[in-house]
């Protein structure tokens, strides 16, 4: 089974900035190109709006959030903060050291 990633635009863009690795650059342009991107339609603009006031999140946080119930997926992070936001199938990512 494939598993398929959907990316807000904020993030790729950050993900891409941050590749100064040579050798990891073309895997991560790879799997840069794989990622679908969320539209910003109004259903998106509201949703992102409405959690930011009900969780007082800053402004990234609430267009990644968002773009995860817009798309009804399942939401993977390290980041314990977004675990409040109820309405999100949240997955907590521990990696282990």
């Amino acid at each position: 089974m494939a598993i398929k990633f959907t990316f807000p635009l904020l993030p790729r863009l950050n993900c891409a900035y941050h590749s100064n690795n040579a050798s990891a650059k073309p895997i991560l342009d790879d799997f840069i190109s794989s990622i679908n991107v969320v539209n910003m339609n109004n259903v998106f603009k509201h949703q992102t709006i409405a959690i930011r006031r009900n969780y007082k999140l800053k402004l990234p946080d609430s267009i990644i959030a968002a773009s995860a119930l817009t798309e009804n997926m399942s939401f993977i992070t390290s980041d314990k903060g977004f675990r409040r936001i109820t309405e999100l199938d949240f997955i907590l990512y521990a990696p282990s050291i």
